[in-house]
């Protein structure tokens, strides 16, 4: 233990703390990943490698005092940025340039999961794409295509496929979906019309074979499921047991995120510890009756071990997702832990669980997963530090309470846990929720103390009982159970997402607004006693700093299929009712609008009448073209002249144009009109940089040539 002198403030204070630097370690890292994928171009390794240097110079330099945690933080931060880089030149691979086809594509199937409909979203392993040289090859494609028989996991596949780049940020400077599929590997994305034809493909390998074999399993697992469970219930049954997610359906969706419940749909860190926590403590228990065994072997550690085969268990069942692969390090490290004598619930764990995840995917930072989840954990392990120093010091007499007294002592402490926990996890998760997805839920605390019994005593049992009985064909009346319970947690998720304000939605916050806030809780969790207050300063100034961020007034689909201008009370008005749906839902949702796209398309700041619609923001005359390539167009009656087809030479003596060549090129578009007549201009492109996963797109290719346009 760190020696401790009262009083003392400031660095001081933090370079008295020595055994909590470590746990600032992954926070240095991130840093310095965040910096690293901030970066407007992509500087040359040997830079990082320099930085490095002169970081770890500076601090072997600093041996001591309070210098040394400063100069150790920014070592790190540049150890970071290397990593960061390593990881994207180690993943580097072409990419498509270009709208293509439909051409022939060969490839072998890695995954194949149903999506809407009779379509199937096939990730595949490119073996060649017609017009494209080995070394233009993408390595993986995503493709949607027909269902047809063969189709799994090993299958060589040869289909007629549209190609098209990696997909823009729906807003300058908002989520940019390519970068999560490039560090993937995935190179471009497609859709077939036709059903693929299925080659005879060669004896896969050992991996291949498991992983057929495991979605096999899976398959047949939802099978049984929907044999028993019709509805949402079936599709929730399936979706917590193999990670199966695509038959719920949105109105249940949507539901679940209102209400604070949607993290029980997703396999993580809750249904891990359920699960694997739960096999722990039953195979202790078992263990624990026979007294010889327990007196003389380590009954904890092969509990453990136990533990962490269910935990494996369950995330291959899941299918390996993300969030499932992540919480199951974490809940393997605190069964190392145990294994290793030391306390398995530690900040120190968790630490080390984010290192491993952050040295081999360093761009899992940026996503929002990655965020909720250890901002959530790290909170509640935190909370548990606060409970035990303050039960320590606290003498308490129980006394002889007596059976009646001691079970509504134990009931109420229940609740009381519950709904600390509940609150923690909520307002931890609920900072990089609010940035990611503009949402709160404000009644999540009251939802998941309802839920929480249902999902711990009956849900996540009687799911795994459903799962280890399967096999002997047993598992009719744990399903019934489980749908029991699944259609409880339904029911109080419609009851909360029903009340007033339920729908909890909060405008676009800054990215520094953001980074303040979050940098503020680990600081409120990682150091102890006094010096954990600072921690407050950084949440206020990044609410504060949060509420600046300016909003445009004319935004573009970046397909020219869409426009919206903002009115004067702040809301957005569309100039379509239906085409745009998902940037005109994010745009709403940015700016905390629960209206649907044709409620916002209602508002009567467009007037539209023969392909031309009209709308003024502040002073300025705003016209959106539709489907009129070839005719005459109204140019003179525009300041800004929008169209969703090539303007070529047409409305130059407009102040702005943008077409279908503009938002080809530069992706959608935000306009922020000044008072004193100055326009600013923001493109996706423009604000994603010159980076490796930002595709150029070049004119559209197709088997008999390059054409003019996309």
């Amino acid at each position: 233990m760190a020696l401790r002198e009262p009083g003392a403030t400031g660095l001081a204070a933090i370079a008295m703390q020595t055994d909590r630097w470590f746990l600032w370690t992954p926070v240095a890292l991130c840093a310095g990943i965040a910096a690293y994928f901030a970066l407007p171009v992509e500087p040359p390794g040997v830079l990082f490698a320099i930085l490095l240097v002169c970081g770890l110079a500076s601090g072997l330099a600093a041996r001591r005092g309070v210098a040394l945690p400063v100069t150790l933080a920014l070592a790190i931060v540049c150890a970071g940025m290397v990593l960061a880089k390593a990881r994207m030149e180690a993943v580097a691979a072409p990419a498509i340039e270009r709208r293509m086809g439909p051409v022939v594509v060969r490839a072998l199937v890695e995954d194949a999961d149903p999506a809407r409909g009779k379509q199937v979203r096939v990730m595949a392993q490119v073996l060649s794409v017609e017009g494209l040289a080995a070394e233009a090859t993408p390595r993986r494609l995503q493709l949607m295509m027909p269902g047809v028989q063969g189709l799994a996991p090993g299958a060589e596949i040869l289909a007629k496929v549209t190609l098209v780049p990696l997909l823009t940020p729906v807003t300058p400077g908002g989520h940019d979906p390519a970068l999560g599929q490039w560090f993937a590997g995935i190179g471009g994305t497609g859709f077939a019309r036709d059903a693929p034809a299925v080659l005879a493909a060669p004896e896969p390998g050992f991996w291949l074979q498991a992983h057929r074999m495991v979605t096999q399993i899976r398959a047949g697992m939802g099978t049984r499921i929907q044999a028993v469970l019709a509805g949402d219930t079936g599709a929730f049954a399936e979706a917590i047991i193999t990670g199966e997610r695509s038959r719920l359906s949105d109105e249940a969706t949507e539901s679940m995120q209102i209400s604070g419940l949607a993290h029980i749909i997703s396999i993580s860190g809750l249904h891990m510890s359920l699960v694997a926590g739960g096999v722990f403590w039953v195979v202790r228990a078992l263990l624990a009756l026979w007294s010889g065994l327990a007196l003389h072997r380590p009954i904890k550690k092969y509990a453990a071990v136990a533990g962490l085969l269910a935990g494996l268990f369950y995330t291959v069942l899941s299918g390996m997702q993300v969030a499932a692969l992540r919480s199951f390090l974490m809940i393997a490290v605190m069964f190392a832990a145990v294994l290793m004598d030391r306390p398995a619930l530690s900040m120190r764990n968790v630490a080390m669980a984010a290192l491993v995840i952050l040295l081999f995917t360093p761009e899992v930072l940026l996503t929002a997963s990655f965020q909720m989840s250890f901002l959530a954990v790290t909170g509640l392990i935190a909370m548990h530090e606060i409970f035990t120093v303050w039960r320590r010091g606290r003498v308490r007499l129980r006394g002889d309470r007596g059976v009646g007294r001691e079970a509504v002592y134990m009931v109420g402490r229940y609740i009381l846990l519950a709904a600390a926990t509940s609150l923690v996890a909520g307002i931890f998760s609920g900072t990089a929720a609010a940035y990611h997805f503009n949402r709160i839920s404000p009644y999540s605390l009251l939802a998941n103390l309802v839920a929480a019994p249902v999902v711990s005593f009956l849900v996540m049992p009687m799911a795994l009982a459903s799962a280890v009985l399967m096999p002997l064909g047993l598992e009719g009346w744990a399903l019934s159970a489980l749908g029991f319970g699944l259609d409880t947690l339904l029911t109080i998720s419609d009851w909360t997402a029903g009340l007033p304000g339920a729908a909890g939605l909060v405008p676009a916050q800054t990215a520094a607004g953001a980074l303040l806030i979050a940098f503020g809780a680990l600081w409120l969790c990682l150091w102890r006693e006094a010096l954990r207050l600072g921690g407050l300063v950084f949440v206020v100034v990044g609410v504060l700093v949060s509420g600046f961020k300016v909003e445009p007034d004319i935004l573009v689909e970046r397909t020219a299929r869409n426009a919206a201008v903002r009115m004067a009370d702040g809301q957005l008005a569309f100039a379509d009712a239906r085409r745009g749906r998902y940037a005109a839902e994010r745009w709403l949702m940015a700016s905390a609008d629960g209206e649907s796209l044709g409620a916002a398309a209602k508002r009567g700041a467009w007037a539209c009448a023969d392909g031309v619609c009209e709308a003024r923001v502040k002073g300025r005359r705003v016209l959106f073209l539709r489907g009129l390539e070839g005719k005459a167009l109204p140019c003179a009656a525009g300041d800004i002249v929008i169209a969703d087809f090539p303007l070529r030479k047409q409305c130059r003596d407009a102040g702005l144009r943008i077409d279908r060549f503009s938002v080809w090129r530069d992706g959608s578009h935000a306009i922020h009109l000044a008072d004193d007549g100055a326009i600013e201009v923001q493109t996706a492109q423009g604000e994603r940089g010159e980076r490796p996963w930002v595709t150029q797109v070049k004119a559209r290719l197709s088997p008999q040539g390059p054409r003019s346009q996309q």
